[in-house]
């Protein structure tokens, strides 16, 4: 599978929706340090770019938002280990493998390489 399969689509996909997660990560941190009003702005701009890009493709964007999330955190886990930490990592790495038995439950016809289909639009049954 690896890179070599990407599309530029995909990719672009990929950046965006990373963005995505970081500006709510950003907004969960202000939130919880009590800066509401730049926490809001965070979270307005994160809901409106994930309107715009992920509006048909909720399972893409559940993928790209675990794996980043997962990736990003659980590293600092693994050196810094804080319990918020480690139920995050742990948390992300249970929702892929749910996604991954749900979406096989639910789109049985799918192939191992029809996974880019999910960044064109959702499946329809």
């Amino acid at each position: 599978m690896g890179l070599r399969n990407w599309t530029p689509k995909v990719t672009a996909f990929a950046i965006a929706g990373s963005a995505i997660t970081v500006l709510f990560m950003i907004s969960v941190t202000k939130f919880w340090r009590h800066e509401f009003q730049p926490a809001t702005w965070y979270l307005m701009s994160g809901a409106v770019l994930t309107f715009i890009f992920f509006r048909n493709r909720k399972i893409a964007f559940a993928i790209i938002v675990l794996s980043f999330t997962c990736v990003n955190v659980g590293f600092t886990a693994l050196f810094h280990p804080t319990p918020a930490g480690v139920l995050i990592t742990l948390g992300s790495v249970v929702g892929m493998y749910v996604l991954a038995v749900w979406g096989a439950r639910k789109y049985p016809q799918l192939k191992r390489k029809d996974w880019k289909m999910f960044f064109d639009r959702d499946p329809e049954l």
